[in-house]
């Protein structure tokens, strides 16, 4: 297969006026409702786009039918913001699923920003019997409004409100501990050189990379690495094939002390929040949101078993692997990224 064959499946448009707002589809929600067949068509759910796999093997979908979501071992949300809620259905079938104790083996849930915050809200409202954080998670996103022209000294006690939301304290130590379910969060890391540059001059060199990365989609590895905050005692090894390679992918355990300053780091948009200076476990650094690396999919799963599934708000359109991408609507992901992934 050639390399630079893509596949048209997903795009998310940028908030131009910087509000954050949860904009619901009622009919979008219900696309992975718990009474709908992931093969299941119509003109009020997404389609489902299967892996190159299960195009190829029927014994593949077989499987996926009679398994449902518990076919997949890896669900992605992408760094969408507020648009990516529209896919919460999946929320529910899978509360739904484990209630029944239909998930079998460890289940990863990845992402950076928006993603990270709702997978993380999700493992909080299964191990409490009283809560449900991704509702509250939807109501905070509903109440946010960041002006163009607020400072980030507005936005910060918004965001960790925020951050405290999803991750409860009294919630902590089961979130990072589940029997089934494990967290990898993606946070962009500046490179040492650039991270004591003042915003105008971080600027320039954000702009000179975006560029670079219109010509050559290896620019953004001179600009950042890629850190993989895990939960559990298995490292994520599968991710390590993913922007800029395996020299490029740092693995950093997520524990109770980081915990809000991973979320702070994996959603901080420059310029707009406060800078993200250190990370316990990971050190001093200028991180940035994970999006910068990973704002889809920007990771091959060549490993058969690591069946992934992609949440995707609009699954019509391209599938971006960095912000950058997104923001030009220039490069879309091989189709070689999706042999073992899916989108629906």
């Amino acid at each position: 297969m050639p390399k630079t064959e893509r596949i048209r499946s997903h795009t998310v448009k940028g908030n131009k006026e910087a509000r954050y707002r949860v904009q619901t589809n009622c009919a979008q929600r219900r696309c992975l409702s718990t009474h709908r067949q992931l093969t299941d068509g119509g003109p009020h759910f997404f389609k489902f786009i299967p892996s190159q796999c299960l195009r190829i093997h029927q014994t593949e979908r077989q499987s996926l039918e009679s398994a449902d979501l518990d076919y997949f071992s890896i669900y992605i949300a992408p760094a969408s913001g507020p648009s990516g809620l529209t896919t919460t259905g999946f929320e529910s079938r899978i509360k739904n699923l484990y209630a029944k104790s239909k998930l079998s083996g460890t289940k990863w849930l990845v992402g950076s920003s928006t993603g990270a915050m709702r997978f993380m809200a999700l493992i909080g409202s299964l191990v409490s019997t009283e809560r449900n954080l991704t509702e509250e998670l939807m109501k905070h996103y509903c109440w946010m409004q960041y002006n163009a022209g607020d400072t980030p000294q507005i936005l910060r006690p918004m965001m960790d409100q925020l951050y405290r939301l999803v991750a409860p304290p009294d919630l902590m130590s089961d979130i990072l501990t589940h029997p089934q379910f494990r967290l990898a969060i993606i946070v962009s890391n500046i490179r040492d050189s650039y991270q004591q540059l003042p915003d105008w001059a971080l600027r320039a060199v954000l702009g000179c990379y975006a560029v670079g990365n219109l010509v050559n989609e290896r620019a953004l590895t001179g600009l950042c690495e890629r850190i993989v905050f895990y939960s559990g005692d298995e490292v994520p090894k599968f991710l390590a094939n993913g922007f800029g390679g395996e020299n490029n992918t740092r693995f950093v355990k997520l524990v109770k002390e980081n915990v809000y300053e991973v979320l702070h780091g994996t959603t901080c948009i420059p310029f707009v929040q406060e800078r993200c200076e250190s990370i316990p476990g990971a050190g001093e650094g200028l991180y940035l949101d994970g999006a910068l690396t990973d704002y889809m999919l920007n990771v091959q799963f060549t490993d058969p078993s690591h069946r992934a599934l992609l949440l995707s708000d609009q699954p019509t359109s391209n599938v971006y692997p960095t912000a950058l991408d997104a923001m030009f609507r220039w490069r879309t992901v091989p189709i070689s990224y999706l042999e073992h992934c899916s989108i629906g």
